[in-house]
């Protein structure tokens, strides 16, 4: 596996997790086998009465150091190029 350098153009994605009402059981297929980021599930999964795992509250503080993160990650990025394009 190659290591990152800065220039490299990387994802990170923020979701909110919902628990549902009633527990499903997802039978596992060979087609969601593998490396996989997200899979189309067979079956249909009912949402009616899902409720966020974390409070709105929670969900923004989290959300908030998330976004932060990402930013000190871009500036610390953008400080490298540039140290690096003046020596």
């Amino acid at each position: 596996m190659r290591k990152l350098s800065p220039g490299d153009l990387t994802g990170a994605l923020a979701v909110r997790v919902f628990r549902l009402a009633q527990a499903v059981q997802v039978p596992m297929l060979d087609r969601y086998g593998g490396c996989k980021s997200w899979i189309e599930l067979v079956q249909e999964i009912a949402t009616d009465g899902a409720a966020p795992v974390l409070t709105d509250a929670e969900f923004n503080r989290k959300l908030d150091a998330f976004r932060s993160a990402l930013e000190m990650g871009v500036t610390a990025a953008t400080d490298e190029r540039t140290v690096g394009a003046s020596e």
